[in-house]
């Protein structure tokens, strides 16, 4: 009854129990207004956009960003207009193949105008998140980013992040912003430009965001005050393991000395740290991930307010480089767009552990749960 004369829905989703909540609310859309499109992005689709299509509650997948592929559907579908002629999707032709459509070029960032804040109840969220830039220069072997964002940071205008910091500590209250930036220190110069202009304009608000231990063992004392006096809550690292041979086979570019010095600092500055861990990967043995818990307790010895928030098991998502040696090792991945909604990073597929390892490893991320986060 609320979807009037609605020209389509849009669902977005990563990996995991999204998909299945998403199929969940596809299936009530299409119960209640059956001839509504239902079209589907995120970074799951955009990866496997021709396995998500063959899902019945699917009716067009939009490929990787989504800003200008809205704008151009909503005129295709009002027009009645081809499909073929919008760039970024994949729909089924009347044989019920996929038919892909030429790809985007990635959004350009530096312009990008403030989100419509004001079509959300903002006031329901303890603290929101926003975005400075996108993508990592970075080549992790587990993550998305190098096929979605392909290794390139692309940055909103500095001016523009102040106005929507401004407009949300203002308008709405809110005194808490996530930066959900790939990787928000990629230029510290333009973190250090922005932390002080959200001192000089008075922006009055707590933020946290992600960083590479190397970022915070770089921090001199002048950058860990500004950041502090600019509003930081706390970083959190990937530290992801304490095997130097897992560290250097998944590409992370930091060393355990880069950990053990990030704890150093953080208690020399005054900088509150969250990280976690993951055990399981390709190439790892139990030697390895005693390294790992081994290095758990030097931070905290070092400094006991950092925050450990969990063990994590390794788990093949895909889109990256150490998944398809994941699939090269005997990993079954799931065989359709619903399977997938109910593969998660809490459940142990890996096929070169033995099923004594698999059920430890899931107790043992289940329980640093509820005891690291004290």
């Amino acid at each position: 009854s609320h979807l009037g004369e609605t020209l389509y829905v849009g669902l977005s989703a990563m990996t995991g129990n999204q998909i299945l909540y998403g199929l969940k609310l596809a299936k009530f859309i299409r119960d209640n207004k059956a001839d509504v499109p239902l079209v589907w992005g995120g970074i799951h689709p955009t990866l496997y956009p021709e396995q998500t299509i063959k899902n019945a509650l699917v009716d067009i997948v939009a490929r990787n960003e989504g800003e200008q592929t809205v704008v151009d559907l909503a005129d295709c579908l009002s027009e009645g207009g081809d499909l073929e002629k919008v760039n970024g999707i994949c729909f089924a032709d009347e044989r019920g193949e996929p038919v892909m459509t030429p790809a985007r070029d990635l959004q350009p960032m530096k312009d990008t105008p403030i989100p419509s804040w004001h079509r959300i109840p903002v006031d329901r969220y303890f603290g929101v998140g926003i975005q400075t830039a996108r993508g990592c220069p970075w080549r992790c072997r587990f993550c998305y980013n190098i096929e979605f964002n392909q290794r390139k940071w692309r940055t909103v205008r500095e001016g523009r992040v102040l106005e929507e910091m401004a407009l949300l500590r203002k308008r709405y209250g809110i005194d808490k912003v996530w930066l959900v930036d790939d990787n928000y220190f990629t230029n510290r110069h333009r973190v250090a430009r922005l932390s002080q202009a959200m001192i000089d304009h008075n922006i009055d608000m707590q933020w946290a965001t992600t960083a590479r231990a190397p970022d915070i063992v770089a921090n001199t004392d002048k950058f860990s005050d500004l950041l502090r006096r600019s509003g930081l809550m706390f970083l959190f690292v990937g530290a992801e393991s304490g095997s130097p041979k897992t560290l250097e086979r998944i590409a992370k570019d930091q060393t355990v000395e880069d950990i053990l010095e990030m704890a150093h600092q953080s208690k020399r500055h005054g900088i509150p740290i969250h990280t976690a861990f993951v055990v399981g990967f390709p190439g790892e043995d139990e030697s390895d991930w005693r390294m790992t818990y081994d290095l758990m307790d030097n931070l905290r010895a070092i400094d006991e307010d950092i925050c450990i928030e969990d063990i994590f098991i390794f788990t093949p998502y895909p889109g990256n480089d150490l998944y398809q040696e994941s699939l090269r090792l005997g990993f079954k991945p799931p065989e359709n767009f619903e399977e997938w909604g109910n593969f998660t990073l809490y459940d142990c597929n890996l096929p070169w552990l033995n099923n004594a390892q698999r059920r430890m490893l899931e107790n043992l991320s289940l329980l640093t749960r509820f005891v690291f986060w004290n």
